[in-house]
Parts: structure tokens; sequence; C-alpha cells
């Protein structure tokens, strides 16, 4: 039998406090956790190179449920403006999710604040790609 790796003092703690946590508030941590992890990914993979622009399309907006949570509106949003470069909004993003995981702002605030981000990234996106035409 392989013995358990030891863990770190935070590991200690971030397990603690994850047993404290009610099922669904430990699923939207686990939920954090991992759209911190892809983050991390992607900032390590800094382009060398200019990235080639992605393909413009007029996003079709499509409504999320009256119960929708802030990481379903993630990847709602994320599927309607597909065009736009993920890293693009990774910080402003991670930004709201901290505060509606961390700071306990209310799930539907975050979706709108998220809707009016994608949106503007959206618009800024699109004004770029046609002077750059």
């Amino acid at each position: 039998m392989l013995p358990f790796p030891r863990l770190s003092e935070r590991e200690r703690k971030l397990l603690k406090l994850f047993k404290t946590l009610a099922a669904d508030e430990q699923g939207s941590l686990l939920d954090f956790a991992g759209f911190l992890s892809k983050r991390q990914g992607l900032e390590s993979q800094a382009p060398d190179t200019e990235q080639p622009a992605a393909v413009l399309a007029e996003p079709q907006l499509i409504a999320g449920p009256d119960d929708e949570t802030v990481i379903a509106a993630l990847k709602r949003l994320s599927g309607i403006y597909h065009m736009l470069p993920k890293e693009r909004l990774l910080n402003k993003t991670a930004n709201l999710m901290t505060a509606h995981i961390v700071k306990g702002q209310a799930a539907d605030e975050i979706i709108v604040q998220l809707e009016d981000l994608f949106l503007l990234e959206y618009e800024a996106f699109k004004s770029e790609n046609e002077t750059h035409s």
C-alpha cells in the first residue's frame, strides 16, 4: 500500500474549509477551482507568435433560465460568444467568479455583469477586426 503524500498547510486549510461547506457549495468550489486551473493553463501558454484572428460571427443570443448558476451562465456566454479569444475575458470573468464565490455577491447580479462584459468585449473585438480588415 502506497502512503498518502503529506498535505501542505494550505492544502489542509482548503480541505478543512471544504468539509464545512454544504454539498452545493462544495460543488461551486470545485467548479471554481476547475475554472482557475484552466485559467492557469492558458496563462502559462503565453504565445510567442501572433495568433490568427478568430472568425467573426454574429452571436446568437440565448437567454438563461431563471435559476441559472454563475458557472452555467459562463458556459452559456462562452458558447454564444465563441468567437472571442478566451484570454481576452479571463481576468475579468475570474474577478466576477471571485466576487460571487468568495465575497457572496448574488448570482443574478454576477450573471448580469457577465452578460454585459461579454457584450462589451464582443463589440470591442468586432470594432478592432473591422478597423484591421
